[in-house]
């Protein structure tokens, strides 16, 4: 499956002391649990997102088949 920067995805970390921290990468909020799973924190920042066509994207792109996907997929509303 091809996986691209801009499109949301989960990311996950275990921590030395065993917390869990998760985040989409699609804002800057990050949820902390506890070993159990139990919810205990949050951080967040709010940020401005950078504003990029498909052109821009297909131009940046140096693999034949992502620049092929980026032309026919479609694309988060930030992008067009």
């Amino acid at each position: 499956m091809l996986s691209f920067d801009f499109t949301p995805r989960s990311l996950r970390v275990l921590s030395v002391d065993d917390q869990i921290f998760t985040n989409l990468n699609d804002e800057f909020l990050i949820k902390v649990y506890n070993s159990h799973g139990d919810y205990i924190r949050a951080i967040y920042y709010p940020f401005d997102k950078n504003e990029i066509n498909r052109a821009d994207l297909v131009n940046k792109e140096n693999r034949d088949l992502y620049r092929n996907v980026i032309q026919k997929i479609d694309l988060p509303e930030a992008i067009r």
